[in-house]
């Protein structure tokens, strides 16, 4: 039974991260650190589905699109787009931006009305369009429309630190509005050229099944690629490592020759060294560095690296319990029989080093996990994973706003993987214990 659950949870995990790329594809990875890709998201958001662990619903994020109406007239043709939002909710937008596709030259001029739902509306903007998108929040022009209206009819005064689209979906009693908002925005183009179609996004309060971070990125994004890249390093080293424990524990239990005694000193030295700074050293050393880009290591490279380190202690393990079994009856009646020294290792020695390796490896993979997310969280692991994950809670202020949907979910990931292989080694140790009885 506990093998079972452990192989079950470790299957999932498994493949979840071979499936992370039609999920999530890694194109999306690829504009991970171009900060303009996530620009129009939320910063710092909570997933969509915190709003139902809350008493104060926040704004989705919502793109909208328009109904035109075109009017000819001599000299001029009007665009008249029309958007429909639906606001009920108690935490209003971050912000709205209006994308008008591409620069709009001086031929033409637009107009942006909001009508609200309790009648009132207001000219959030009346000028010529230079660049692609307008911010209502951060737009000087309309940070003034959007003041004056605070001032004139909702009797607030604006100041530096308030969000001005907050204002927009507050009513004069203070709370949010909830309503129909209409936007209008009136393209006058002065040629006889024809102007993008706009959408409307509305950046909301919450985003996606992981929120944001401060810089906007989607975080379901980060996380799914973090754990596939941390999970490929920690078992690719641990089936290294698993090869080196048997390889180097074998030889230097079975044999007492100077080359048993060679791996024997080896097994010792690693079990001596300090594994973080040899860590670090040897990531250093055979790492690329580049100005500029940082450093780059191979997959492989750095598996070898980290089984390498870790192989000491369990192979010095199981020195001992080989040198046990060499004791047994059972190794000297068939040495007694003429069986070589190949014949005694591959009947008698191997299955039992098997099981005790795969019972160590099962113990030394949480390890390994927590072990590459530490020197990530320090970014000596080139690329994305949870200790680079975990560092950009850290740094934007995760961990100090008590964004726990940002920090929970690695420490869960690993808690469980740790529990299923600590189960499967309790398992492999009793059917092998029951099985000695036997």
């Amino acid at each position: 039974m506990k093998i079972r659950l452990g192989i079950a949870i470790i299957l999932f995990f498994v493949i979840f991260s071979l499936i992370v790329p039609i999920i999530v594809p890694e194109s999306e990875l690829s504009t991970w650190d171009d900060l303009t890709h996530w620009h129009y998201n939320p910063k710092f958001a909570p997933p969509e589905w915190y709003n139902y662990l809350t008493l104060h619903d926040r704004a989705v994020p919502k793109v909208l699109t328009p109904e035109t109406r075109v009017l000819r007239y001599s000299g001029v043709t009007i665009y008249n787009n029309t958007y429909v939002y639906e606001y009920n909710y108690d935490v209003p937008p971050q912000d709205v931006v209006i994308l008008f596709g591409s620069n709009l030259s001086d031929n033409y001029v637009v107009d942006i009305f909001l009508h609200r739902p309790d009648g009132h509306t207001i000219r959030l903007y009346s000028n010529p369009i230079n660049y692609p998108e307008l911010f209502l929040g951060i737009d000087r022009s309309v940070r003034g429309q959007i003041s004056w209206m605070a001032a004139s009819y909702l009797n607030v005064t604006m100041d530096y630190f308030t969000n001005p689209v907050s204002l927009l979906f507050m009513g004069k009693d203070g709370n949010s509005l909830h309503g129909k908002y209409i936007f209008n925005v009136v393209i006058y183009s002065l040629s006889n050229s024809t102007p993008p179609t706009p959408t409307i996004r509305v950046m909301g309060g919450c985003f996606g099944l992981m929120g944001t971070d401060s810089r906007g990125r989607d975080l379901w994004i980060g996380f799914t690629w973090s754990m596939r890249n941390t999970l490929l390093i920690a078992f690719l080293s641990a089936g290294l490592l698993f090869i080196f424990v048997i390889f180097f524990g074998v030889i230097s239990g079975y044999y007492s020759n100077p080359v048993g005694k060679t791996v024997d000193i080896m097994n010792k030295i690693l079990l001596s060294i300090p594994l973080l700074p040899a860590s670090l050293a040897l990531i250093f050393l055979f790492s690329k560095q580049a100005s500029g880009l940082g450093m780059s290591i191979s997959t492989c490279t750095l598996a070898i690296i980290l089984a390498s380190l870790f192989w000491g202690r369990d192979a010095r393990s199981l020195k001992m319990i080989i040198l046990q079994e060499l004791s047994q009856e059972y190794i000297e009646a068939a040495r007694s029989l003429g069986a070589g020294d190949g014949h005694i290792i591959r009947k008698h020695i191997l299955p039992r080093a098997v099981v005790v390796a795969t019972s160590y490896i099962s113990l030394a993979i949480p390890r390994l996990i927590v072990f590459i997310t530490f020197i990530g969280f320090f970014g000596m692991i080139p690329g994305i994973n949870w200790g680079s994950y975990m560092a950009d809670a850290y740094i934007q202020g995760g961990f100090i706003s008590g964004a726990w949907w940002w920090i929970l979910p690695p420490g869960i990931a690993i808690a469980l993987l740790a529990l299923a292989f600590v189960l499967i080694s309790r398992g492999v140790e009793e059917k092998f214990a029951l099985l000695r009885t036997d």
